[in-house]
């Protein structure tokens, strides 16, 4: 659903760079194109750089719909990771359409499983329990280099 400015495509690849040569951490959609067109590892895998992936929903720190979530991260082992806060709560919407049944028709209102689409502004932003707790991982990363 992401409908990137012209430049934004080549700063994520820029960011990759930077989180590999100075460690860090990068959060980005789980169904983003960029881990497969940096080569960046799956969950369970790990690179060159000592990078891997942390898949995590977003609805976890609090923000309104899942939003399934992989971050990337370099200089510092998940051993070392500081301790994840969770703020488990409903999620209230989605992102993306509202859902389909198994037989390919759309979820209305009343339905069991439906939920309401998320409005942009919540599709975008970051949790604030989220943003502290990746500012902390990017404080204790060391780099690779």
């Amino acid at each position: 659903m992401a409908k990137p400015r012209a430049n934004e495509k080549e700063l994520a690849m820029w960011a990759v760079d930077r989180v590999q040569e100075f460690g860090g951490v990068l959060e980005h959609p789980k169904q983003s194109k960029l881990w497969p067109a940096k080569k960046l590892p799956l969950p369970n895998e790990v690179d060159q750089f000592g990078g891997w992936t942390l898949p995590i929903f977003q609805c976890n720190f609090g923000h309104t719909a899942e939003k399934p979530t992989y971050l990337y991260i370099v200089g510092i082992s998940p051993e070392s990771m500081p301790p994840m806060p969770i703020s488990p709560g409903a999620k209230a919407c989605i992102i993306g359409s509202h859902g389909r049944r198994s037989d390919g028709s759309r979820l209305s209102p009343g339905d069991y499983g439906y939920r309401k689409s998320c409005f942009r502004p919540d599709r975008e932003h970051t949790p604030p329990l989220l943003a502290a707790w990746l500012v902390e991982i990017a404080r204790r990363c060391v780099p690779c280099r």
